[in-house]
């Protein structure tokens, strides 16, 4: 354990044993024991080791695990996802985290801003550590640093590859798109979110309902980006922007749960219909 320019504790990590247990197949386990300068060994905090691992391999994504599975709201729901910066305040102050929770949010905020744009920290329970690991649909608490910046709003096809995105659209349904559709949305079209690299777009069209309503007509992100906060931040998007808006979907439609917080809906046998009054966030 060394000192930084400011005289404070710094966790230094040598990774050379662990680049070579990595490179062998081996996953290494850590004791959170350092030496001091004077050669003495030393206990350390277990989430600053954590913080000082990932600050020197530049992991892709960070897992905690607890008992709960994740950071619990008063209701004793998961919270799927936390945005930084924007939910730390709320989440810093929050009387349904006890202190130690709290600590861990401001400790998993430093560690991403240590990390890559793309890179996300979880919590979860051992329990649900592999879904973590191994599927897209997580179960714990993500964290992803959230950037609008990646994100950019349209109000035409000006400017935009229609050829990228309809290539995006007609993969993540798994079927071709009518040949007239852009040509529909003349008249219609109120916003365009599309992510720079085209891996995430929703098209939203107003519609005469209520004298004129928002439309979420196409919701889409590739494969490749699904599991990272990338749907979440273009629904977070879309819902700081637009504030109401409604859509329909097949009732058995796997996602139809994770749109519904905080939405009125109407279902039938094969579809649901659904609506977002005002806007939402984050309770604790």
């Amino acid at each position: 354990m060394a000192r930084d320019k400011a005289d404070r504790p710094y966790i230094d990590v040598v990774t050379s044993l662990l680049q070579w247990s990595l490179d062998s197949g081996m996953i290494p386990l850590i004791c959170p024991v350092g030496r001091d300068t004077r050669g003495c060994s030393v206990i350390l905090d277990q989430t600053e080791v954590t913080a000082a691992v990932s600050r020197a391999l530049q992991p892709h994504k960070v897992m905690f695990l607890n008992h709960s599975g994740g950071l619990r709201s008063p209701g004793r729901k998961v919270l799927d996802t936390v945005c930084l910066p924007a939910d730390l305040p709320r989440l810093s102050t929050a009387s349904c985290l006890s202190e130690a929770e709290r600590r861990k949010v401001t400790t998993i905020t430093k560690i991403l801003n240590q990390l890559p744009a793309e890179s996300s920290a979880v919590i979860t329970s051992a329990d649900t550590l592999l879904s973590e690991l191994f599927s897209h649909r997580g179960s714990g608490t993500l964290f992803k640093i959230r950037s609008w910046l990646g994100l950019c709003r349209y109000s035409s096809l000006v400017g935009i590859d229609v050829q990228r995105l309809l290539a995006l659209i007609n993969k993540s349904f798994d079927k071709t798109l009518k040949e007239d559709y852009f040509d529909s949305l003349q008249g219609r079209l109120r916003a365009i979110y599309l992510s720079e690299g085209y891996n995430a777009a929703a098209i939203i069209t107003m519609e005469p309902v209520n004298g004129g309503t928002p439309y979420l007509d196409k919701f889409v992100v590739s494969s490749s980006k699904q599991g990272q906060g990338m749907s979440h931040i273009l629904w977070e998007c879309i819902r700081h922007d637009q504030g109401k808006l409604f859509w329909r979907s097949k009732a058995a439609n796997k996602i139809n749960p994770w749109k519904r917080g905080g939405t009125n809906n109407i279902c039938s046998h094969q579809r649901v219909e659904i609506w977002r009054k005002k806007d939402f966030s984050i309770q604790c």
